[in-house]
């Protein structure tokens, strides 16, 4: 069988739900109609971009560069040193000498003064004439010459496809459509003219020469395969074309002319392929399988041992009984685009499928973590973003991009869970189409009717889209329902805690709910405010109160009920409040939550990271108050959280802000009043290096004031003490140890060895300075030097596992 598609073609049917294109060089080309040109011949070094990073395609090119780009087509860039052109107007002028070659071979003309005007912008007509004189075509041709200019070369172009897919503008031609015309004429035959006029094409051995013959060498690819996309592969070829479409095929190729041959161009596919759908699957007498596809009559054999198949941008390896089952821990190929590769027998040899893993609706940006949506982003070594390993198509082109209410739809890697952190390879393509109207019926297959048009739900779709619901609709790359926002409401993204709630009552002879229920909250920003109840209103999918006077709690003979016994004070929700401003839904996030908890949570440890956007609860006595994280100690009373997708906690409910532990060194005592007129133990002390002063709850007047205040041998004894802190009031202190003392014996960038250990100063190290036993001045790590009787101190478990000093003494 011969069904070998054209490239436009396959890349245009497999890629149906994945995005394969070459490289982009330029920010300012990618997704534009000159993308594929542009980069091909910046491989081909005929081109190049600014200083920037940028090419500009809008730019109208001069005639000089249009000069420069025909000599550079042809290939006679390094033969332009020493020529001089006889242009009156192009002496000294930076592209004279291609100039001079580009006229020394007719390819360009003055204006018939004597000049070239070379800095005035050439037309779509110039340009076209240039390039088909490069092809070898003259005036004198017996196919130009019937015709008066520019009709005759612009005909000739149209013939030999150059023009194709170029819009010619009067207003001149750009760098984006001349690198297009240029890219065109790439595979066209070059001609020599003879004196009769007739057109002769120039051979290239047995076949007519092209102008990429001139640029790149022809080259022949048996099998493209996973190494040839590899960079640290010797085999690696280069990613000006992106080879991933061509996986197990035999191609036809130019590569770059240097050491390193890079693919420039796919000039033929040699394969036979079909393009569509991988589906049903099921084992033959002879132990091969047989694979159907796009559902029709006719099987495929492959041999599920021999055959590779490359999923996602990786290639797994199939058993004969996981390519039946569809064993999706490893690959899912049921429904999956593919191109098949097929032999001589009308065998699958090869499959290259896509297929999305995961579909969700953004409700974060995307805040610089490995996560996204909770869904896990390719790492490098350092457990950092690997860019490498990850592509971002469609709407958007980087993560920073991503923004809420976009759809994301993943490509992982075969065999790898997106939740899993070694993702080998992922692409997200960003959807931002939405349908807004109303479900108004459904059909047998679970399609959903809206807007004169049935929606299938996505199998990652968690919401239940019913009949009745008006509002805005998200779909992904095939058009299919991911998530719903309901019209006329504000969906439940806040959080906020009850402070009380107000019963209603029922009118037995009316029967209906008198609309006096109503709820106290603190919301998001710290605002305590009131709301009344829909009389339709929901928790989670329960009826706040019912019309018809079931499910309500009646606490009195005179009809009162409450509300709902799932509300109380302290409950932390998310609600949803009607067009009308009355609560509609509430989605209780925790109930009946432990106001009185029993240990303080530290909460400096990797595994509390805090979210941008997180909101923090205080319960101050009975009230309930917003507070910044960055007020918080690092230890505190827990009452709840809330983590996001990606694991950062997003709500925190505390009891009490907390206290952070404090390291001093304590250089005075005295006394003071404090604010209640009692005088107590004052405190001189350094934090981290800085001077500050404490009061301690010490009453000097105190009976017991000698056993509890802070004792004489913690002052101006170079000693660490860590304080006890209510507030800015000591309540006690307690000597620290340090992890090592003796002479320092070597200092060297930032480190100091001490006792045979190399200690590493921290960047906030705080170092004070002993003259004779007393303080003398506060240091730096510049103060450290060799020889120097030293005493060091760390706290956090980190540094001293790792041994990083954050504070030391200097005794001179």
């Amino acid at each position: 069988m011969k069904k070998v598609l054209s490239l436009v073609l396959v890349i245009a049917m497999v890629l149906s739900s994945m995005s394969f294109a070459f490289a982009s060089t330029f920010e300012d080309v990618t997704d534009t109609d000159y993308e594929k040109a542009i980069n091909t011949l910046v491989g081909l070094g005929v081109v190049k971009g600014y200083e920037d990073g940028t090419y500009r395609p809008e730019k109208v090119v001069t005639r000089a560069e249009m000069a420069k780009l025909i000599v550079e087509i042809l290939g006679y860039g390094d033969l332009v040193a020493g020529s001089k052109s006889n242009f009156a107007d192009t002496q000294g002028h930076w592209a004279d000498a291609w100039i001079a070659l580009a006229a020394g071979r007719g390819l360009v003309v003055g204006t018939g003064d004597g000049k070239f005007t070379p800095d005035r912008t050439v037309s779509y007509d110039e340009a076209i004439t240039m390039i088909v004189r490069a092809l070898g075509y003259t005036d004198a041709s017996n196919e130009l010459k019937n015709m008066t200019w520019p009709t005759n070369f612009k005909v000739k172009a149209a013939e030999l496809g150059i023009t194709k897919d170029v819009k010619l503008v009067a207003t001149g031609a750009d760098r984006g459509g001349v690198a297009q015309l240029l890219y065109n004429a790439l595979l066209v035959n070059m001609v020599t003219v003879n004196t009769d006029g007739d057109v002769i094409y120039v051979k290239n051995g047995d076949a007519n020469k092209v102008l990429l013959n001139s640029l790149a060498k022809e080259k022949n690819i048996a099998k493209v395969e996973p190494k040839h996309l590899d960079e640290d592969d010797k085999a690696y070829l280069g990613d000006i074309v992106d080879l991933a479409p061509y996986m197990y095929q035999d191609i036809d190729v130019y590569v770059t002319n240097d050491k390193d041959e890079y693919v420039v161009y796919v000039s033929e596919v040699n394969s036979d392929i079909l393009v569509g759908e991988f589906r049903k699957t099921d084992s033959t007498t002879d132990g091969d399988v047989n694979v159907r596809i796009d559902g029709k009559n006719k099987a495929y054999e492959l041999d599920a041992a021999s055959t590779k198949v490359y999923y996602n941008g990786v290639e797994v390896s199939l058993t004969e009984a996981q390519m039946e089952a569809g064993d999706s821990t490893v690959v899912d190929l049921h429904k999956a685009a593919a191109t098949f590769v097929m032999n001589d027998d009308d065998e699958i040899v090869g499959i290259v499928a896509t297929k999305y893993t995961e579909a969700a609706r953004v409700n974060n940006e995307y805040n610089g973590r490995t996560k996204i949506e909770g869904f896990a982003l390719p790492l490098d070594d350092d457990d950092k973003v690997d860019y490498d390993k990850l592509t971002v198509t469609g709407a958007v082109d980087s993560l920073e991009d991503i923004e809420e209410d976009d759809v994301i739809v993943l490509f992982a890697g075969a065999g790898q869970k997106t939740t899993n952190a070694d993702t080998e390879k992922l692409v997200i393509q960003v959807v931002r189409d939405t349908v807004e109207g109303k479900i108004t019926k459904t059909n047998s297959d679970g399609q959903f009717y809206i807007n004169d048009k049935y929606y299938s739900k996505s199998q990652f779709a968690d919401y239940p889209f019913v009949v009745g619901e008006e509002g805005t609709y998200f779909l992904d790359h095939k058009g299919q329902l991911v998530d719903f926002e309901e019209l006329d409401s504000n969906e439940p993204k806040d959080y906020a805690v009850i402070t009380e709630v107000l019963n209603g009552s029922y009118n037995t002879t009316a029967g209906r709910i008198a609309l006096d229920a109503e709820i106290t909250l603190v919301n998001n920003s710290g605002d305590e405010v009131t709301y009344k109840f829909d009389d339709k209103a929901k928790v989670g999918t329960e009826y706040v109160f019912d019309k018809r006077g079931t499910d309500l709690t009646v606490v009195n003979d005179d009809d009162d009920l409450k509300v709902n016994a799932a509300l109380d004070a302290n409950d932390v929700i998310k609600y949803s409040l009607n067009s009308k401003g009355k609560i509609s839904k509430i989605t209780m996030v925790k109930d009946n939550p432990d106001t009185s908890p029993a240990a303080k949570t530290d909460i400096t440890g990797k595994s509390y990271v805090f979210a941008s956007n997180v909101v923090v609860f205080n319960l101050d006595g009975t009230d309930v108050e917003v507070v910044d994280v960055n007020d918080l100690g690092e230890k505190v009373f827990i009452i709840t959280s809330k983590t996001n997708k990606n694991g950062e906690i997003e709500m925190l409910f505390v009891k009490g802000l907390g206290a952070s532990d404090t390291y001093a060194f304590i250089t005075s005592a005295g006394t003071a009043w404090n604010d209640d007129d009692v005088i107590v133990q004052s405190l001189t002390a350094y934090v981290k290096g800085v001077e500050v002063f404490y009061e301690t709850e010490f009453d000097t007047k105190a009976s017991n004031y000698d056993t509890v205040k802070v004792p004489s041998h913690l002052i101006d004894k170079a000693k660490i003490v860590k304080l006890d802190l209510d507030g800015d009031t000591v309540t006690g202190a307690t000597t620290q140890s340090a992890i090592d003392a003796g002479k320092v014996t070597r200092v060297r960038d930032g480190r100091i060895e001490l006792n045979g250990v190399w200690y590493t100063l921290a960047d906030d190290v705080a170092v004070y300075i002993l003259d004779d036993g007393e303080f003398d001045v506060v240091g730096d790590a510049s103060s450290v030097y060799y020889d120097a009787q030293v005493a060091v101190y760390a706290f956090d478990a980190d540094n001293i596992a790792d041994d990083v000093v954050e504070i030391l003494f200097i005794f001179e």
